[in-house]
């Protein structure tokens, strides 16, 4: 098998740590394998106006009390993003972005985390690769949808989108119920990224 380059759409920009490592240990692990991996570079969640309430004011005066903990541990999360991941030369702003000038690979691969849960990413097709030109290798690691069924209004572009997968892991076994109700598809289970990963390669990292 020749070196492939693979793009992973996953949410590598989320403010968390668990979706910083998960983001890095797929890239790392495809990686070992001799392949290229980048992840896109698709900005997610997008920012949300702040609307000042006695709730929020008093969040930030807590805050403020404790020493600012969540912007300092905004700022380490940046810092290992820009580290340790390889992201695409192109940053995305948008869905149109994507689609109006898609990336190209020779695989194109939705990453772990909650990257299809409706109660997440709403209508943002992305991570289904619907921007991925027509007839390219579509794959799926360890996906979440986290929940145990897709209703309308998401359920019918999920399974128009899902279908064009040419093979899919899911993260939970709820996961190869929907894939199968959905698409007809026959999807199995795989660990989260993160464990894909030793004590000694983790060590190395921190």
């Amino acid at each position: 098998m020749y070196n492939m380059k693979i793009g992973i759409m996953t949410m590598h920009r989320v403010q968390n740590v668990g979706s910083v490592l998960q983001a890095f240990a797929l890239q790392h692990k495809i990686e070992q394998l001799g392949h290229e991996a980048e992840l896109i570079d698709y900005i997610f969640p997008k920012k949300k106006k702040t609307h000042f309430s006695p709730k929020s004011i008093l969040s930030w005066g807590w805050d403020a009390f404790l020493g600012f903990p969540s912007y300092r541990k905004k700022e380490k999360v940046e810092v290992f993003r820009k580290d340790f991941l390889h992201c695409s030369p192109i940053t995305y702003l948008t869905h149109k972005d994507l689609v109006l000038n898609p990336p190209n690979y020779d695989i194109y691969c939705t990453g772990s985390d909650q990257v299809w849960n409706p109660n997440h990413v709403g209508d943002d097709t992305s991570f289904m690769l619907d921007f991925a030109p027509s007839g390219t290798h579509r794959i799926a690691y360890a996906s979440s949808f986290a929940s145990n069924e897709i209703k309308e209004p998401y359920f019918s572009y999920y399974a128009q989108y899902i279908a064009k997968y040419n093979h899919i892991t899911v993260r939970e076994r709820s996961g190869v119920d929907i894939v199968k109700n959905m698409t007809g598809k026959v999807a199995s289970v795989a660990c989260d990224p993160t464990l894909l990963l030793s004590d000694e390669e983790w060590n190395e990292v921190a």
